[in-house]
């Protein structure tokens, strides 16, 4: 089974808000101790931001995919449960009628 039914959902959401805010702090400390021109910062903070913003429409699109596949395979096995739960349903009906033509006595 995948992560997500296992709760990992969640531990994955954190860790990703974690790689956000590392690498955000990280292009900050950069900026503080390798100062450049204002055009070069500038360029540079937007460099960056794209490759952030790319990296997390990558992840947006991949979470969604696992959000989908999980979908389906929680309505397959749902119809998998009412097929069987029909069936057996079914089978104790026709068991209880048998019983109640056992009791019945012909009419003669």
């Amino acid at each position: 089974m995948n992560d997500v039914s296992n709760g990992n959902g969640k531990e994955n959401g954190n860790k990703m808000v974690a790689f956000l805010l590392g690498a955000a702090a990280g292009g900050i400390a950069a900026l503080l101790f390798a100062p450049s021109s204002g055009a070069d910062t500038r360029r540079r903070l937007g460099d960056g931001a794209g490759r952030a913003r790319h990296a997390v429409g990558t992840k947006a699109h991949e979470v969604g995919d696992m959000a989908r596949t999980r979908v389906r395979q929680v309505r397959e096995g749902a119809r998998h449960q009412v097929g069987a739960v029909r069936g057996a349903m079914s089978e104790g009906k026709e068991a209880y009628r048998r019983e109640l033509g056992k009791g019945e006595q012909p009419r003669a």
